[in-house]
């Protein structure tokens, strides 16, 4: 962290030497915006969650002790800071008849819950932008593009309605051509922070980047947006190859090479719309594959293993999202957000008892409804959320691909206070 400062600092030095003694710099400029947050919370149950429980998934599953009592019925307390973020927006001259511009932005929330409290790159890209032409291409790290500006649900809490929103930051090659009343938006994407799972060993499950590259091609993005008057809708498709393994694990000596990959298709459609001064409305359907590095329910299973050789085949879990959100904004804000997850299974048949390399597996069905009461003052922002998560959790139904059997719900309550100063 004393490193990233270190060199920000030099940066913005050398700009300002420079833009002095070079006539050619003359025009760049710098602006430094971002907030300190205060976020404190209370659940009434144990929860899965990252970063001290700021980001918060679901309640965790029951789990009994020899007298038959739930150790996860018990909730807990927590107050950070590390949600306080820095951003750095700069511009300079006309480059190829276009604008450029470039943002870099960062948090202390860490990269992983090793180094929470941590310094991170939240957004790291350049723009380029050709007016008479309506094309803007980026290159660097900002919100995947299943994570939609125009569509996010107005929550205080940093998860921003995961499991059934999504939430991922990627490098990403994007292409952004607009139209009159009509966007199309093309991206190539890479993973740095947010990891795809996968095997380390036989029975052992790591998270990493490498599954992506080893497959050679990057995770693919198509959406477009249609813009009328206060509304604004459109629909987006994903591909995504990953090759988990180089070489079977049979045993530690006898192993073969292997080139199995697993494939997934992931679909969204959004719509958002001003209803009279005061009132916005925002809903979104997601059917995914695989979307585990987007902190949504989902992965893959093993749907076959090749007794001699070790090589495995693979298929991907697949989830229905839906959201909608309302928020009326006056004198003060209030937002109410609910949302349904469902778990459908697996493409193809798994094998009995398979590895998944995924997330909450055993849920069946997930709801979340969450409210809350916000007032700005200037640069002063305090609110006040409510958050209901109730999850069902079962059996996997190795012979009904792995759809979910025998549930039980548990719920959390999650109260949430915050106080912001923006800057």
């Amino acid at each position: 962290m004393k490193n990233t400062f270190i060199i920000i600092i030099i940066f913005i030095n050398f700009k300002f030497i420079f833009s002095q003694e070079n006539n050619h710099f003359k025009d760049f400029k710098i602006k430094i915006s971002g907030f300190v947050s205060y976020d404190a919370w209370y659940h009434t149950r144990q929860y899965v969650s990252a970063r001290d429980g700021l980001v918060s998934l679901y309640p965790k599953n029951i789990e009994l002790d020899k007298n038959g009592d739930d150790i996860n019925e018990d909730g807990y307390l927590n107050a950070v800071s590390m949600k306080s973020r820095i951003r750095f927006d700069m511009k300079e001259i006309e480059i190829l008849n276009g604008k450029t511009s470039a943002i870099l932005e960062g948090d202390f929330t860490g990269t992983e819950n090793s180094n929470a409290n941590g310094f991170r790159i939240r957004h790291a890209y350049v723009k380029m932008f050709w007016e008479n032409k309506n094309l803007e291409i980026s290159f660097g790290q900002r919100y995947h593009p299943f994570f939609i500006l125009e569509a996010i649900p107005n929550v205080m809490a940093l998860h921003t309605g995961v499991p059934i929103q999504l939430l991922n930051r990627t490098p990403q090659l994007r292409i952004t051509k607009k139209y009159k009343n009509f966007t199309i938006m093309m991206s190539a994407i890479t993973q740095r922070d947010f990891k795809s799972p996968g095997p380390l060993k036989k029975d052992e499950i790591k998270y990493s980047s490498e599954f992506l590259q080893n497959a050679k091609i990057p995770n693919l993005n198509l959406r477009f947006h249609f813009n009328f008057k206060n509304t604004v809708f459109g629909v987006a498709t994903d591909y995504k190859i990953l090759k988990p393994r180089l070489k079977t694990t049979i045993n530690d000596e006898d192993f073969f090479k292997t080139n199995e990959k697993i494939k997934s298709f992931s679909f969204a459609s959004f719509f958002k719309t001003k209803i009279g001064k005061n009132f916005t409305l925002k809903t979104k359907i997601i059917y995914s594959q695989n979307l585990f590095e987007h902190l949504t329910l989902g992965g893959y299973a093993i749907s076959s293993i090749d007794k001699k050789t070790g090589k495995e085949t693979y298929t991907p879990t697949n989830h229905f999202n839906i959201w909608t959100n309302i928020v009326y904004e006056k004198n003060y804000r209030f937002s109410i957000y609910g949302g349904f997850l469902k778990n459908l299974g697996t493409t193809d048949d798994i094998i009995e008892n398979s590895i998944f390399y995924a997330r909450g597996e055993n849920i069946d069905n997930l709801y979340k409804i969450t409210s809350h009461i916000s007032k700005k003052i200037n640069k002063f922002q305090i609110a006040f959320e409510t958050e209901r998560t109730t999850v069902s959790y079962g059996k996997i139904d190795f012979e009904n691909k792995g759809k979910i059997k025998n549930t039980k719900a548990v719920t959390d309550y999650r109260f949430l206070f915050v106080v912001m100063y923006f800057f």
